[in-house]
């Protein structure tokens, strides 16, 4: 019972942890995107 809590202990971390890293990319990518067009337009 013990070695099952742990486990899903490290389960739910490293899914927190994965699931927080796409999201933080995610962000990143739409955040770059958007300085990429502005200063596109910002040029043109």
């Amino acid at each position: 019972m013990r070695y099952l809590k742990l486990l899903s202990f490290y389960f739910f971390f490293f899914f927190f942890f994965t699931l927080s890293d796409i999201l933080l990319l995610h962000l990143y990518v739409i955040h770059y995107q958007n300085n990429r067009i502005r200063s596109l337009n910002v040029n043109w």
